[in-house]
């Protein structure tokens, strides 16, 4: 449905106009337990006379909409409040102004609608001490998991630094060991072998 904005501010005033014998609605959303208040009435400069206008709420999506609230305008201009809770999550809320008169060839109505600066129920509200202590946990745990990961960090390259040393070591020690048990199958094929000489030398074989 056509919105018609023609005033928005801080504290979101609407100025909306409504056409004979229809209507014109806006929607709010929220989540459970949080309500939507505000004020609304005839701009002093623009009170309609013998037109039967109301201010309603629905919930619900069209077909399935349920009235939550309803009252009049002040003939006068004075703002009334209204006001309403979510009641779930995503919940929606249609806000409508509804011109049920038949005068033909009449202007529309021009209404004034103004939200108050905030939707949330004092009842849902988290205190500040609570969301600072939450933060300093929150703070704690981050510090304490980043220590693990450095400490984590270096046991991994300690590791892989040693296992490298290791390698090395243990290649060294196995063309050591080649080489000693070659040195001394080399000795003793040439002790066997100096023996033979030296026996022959003495003909004793």
């Amino acid at each position: 449905m056509l919105v018609i904005l023609l005033l928005f501010s801080a504290v979101q005033s609407f100025m909306m106009e409504v056409p004979t014998n229809g209507y014109r609605c806006i929607f709010e959303e929220g989540f459970d337990k949080e309500k939507i208040t505000g004020t609304y009435r005839f701009p002093p400069n623009a009170i309609p006379s013998n037109r039967n206008v109301v201010f309603k709420i629905f919930r619900g999506e069209k077909n399935e909409r349920v009235e939550v609230f309803a009252s009049d305008f002040d003939p006068k201009g004075i703002s009334k409040n209204f006001g309403s809770l979510f009641t779930s999550d995503n919940d929606k809320l249609h806000v409508c102004v509804i011109d049920s008169s038949d005068t033909r060839g009449a202007p529309p109505v021009l209404v004034e609608i103004n939200f108050a600066d905030g939707k949330k129920d004092d009842t849902n509200v988290i205190k500040k001490q609570t969301i600072n202590k939450v933060d300093a946990m929150s703070d704690e745990a981050s510090s304490q998991a980043s220590t693990i990961y450095d400490y984590v960090k270096k046991c991994v390259a300690l590791y892989d630094s040693r296992r490298g040393l290791n390698e090395a070591t243990n290649t060294m020690s196995l063309w050591m060991m080649i080489f000693v048990i070659g040195t001394v199958i080399a000795s003793s094929l040439y002790q066997v072998i100096s023996l033979k000489r030296f026996f022959r030398h003495r003909k004793i074989i």
